[in-house]
């Protein structure tokens, strides 16, 4: 029976979060604002478009949404140009192609950036599928954008894997059925890390190499 594989990609198939979580901290910085646990809490996870509106919404700041959002835009676009995938990725993906799983990539970064890196690091002729978190309306603390792609898949969720390294990610695609695979990253801590070892179904914890040659 057809199976599928719905990978995130920042902090899941690339090492991207180092950089992106740098640019968050810069990027408040120039805005004014400190970065702290409740300032990060509004851009981690989410689309920019979202991340700029909550901050406009929480911060009198003397710009609009469409100028942070640009701000933010153009700088994880430069920022993009220095990242490349992990250890084992390619083997994974080449080996699981191979067994006949339909691939996808599930991203809440901005789809022009997300697919101009998946196109620079080989990525997008790897998976059959590309989508995000945009296209349907909701960041991955639902369940929507995994939705949508096992559907394109023709696919149940019972017959997907969601591959994720973010906590949010996790349960709220556990929630709607699929099973998980949680992916450690360097910028985890160890209480997400503990977390999701303890919620996923699996855990990968310091690369793809740990999966070689197995079917989830």
């Amino acid at each position: 029976m057809k199976r599928g594989y719905i990978f995130d990609m920042d902090g899941t198939l690339i090492d991207s979060m180092g950089m992106i979580m740098g640019l968050d901290r810069w990027i408040l910085d120039d805005l004014g604002l400190p970065f702290n646990a409740e300032t990060a809490a509004l851009m981690r996870y989410l689309p920019l478009g979202e991340s700029a509106k909550l901050l406009c919404e929480k911060f009198d700041l003397p710009y609009t949404t469409e100028e942070i959002e640009k701000r933010m835009y153009d700088s994880m676009r430069e920022g993009y140009l220095g990242v490349e995938k992990k250890i084992g990725v390619d083997e994974y993906l080449d080996f699981c192609r191979i067994q006949g799983i339909k691939l996808a990539i599930a991203t809440a970064t901005e789809p022009e950036i997300a697919f101009e890196v998946a196109e620079r690091l080989g990525l997008s002729d790897k998976v059959d599928l590309f989508i995000s978190c945009s296209e349907v309306g909701a960041s991955k603390d639902k369940p929507d954008v995994f939705i949508e792609a096992a559907r394109r898949m023709g696919l149940t969720p019972d017959r997907c894997v969601v591959f994720e390294d973010g906590l949010p990610g996790i349960r709220s695609a556990a929630s709607a059925g699929f099973k998980t695979v949680g992916v450690r990253d360097a910028s985890s801590t160890e209480e997400d890390s503990k977390q999701m070892m303890e919620e996923s179904d699996l855990y990968i914890y310091f690369s793809f190499k740990e999966v070689a040659g197995t079917v989830v």
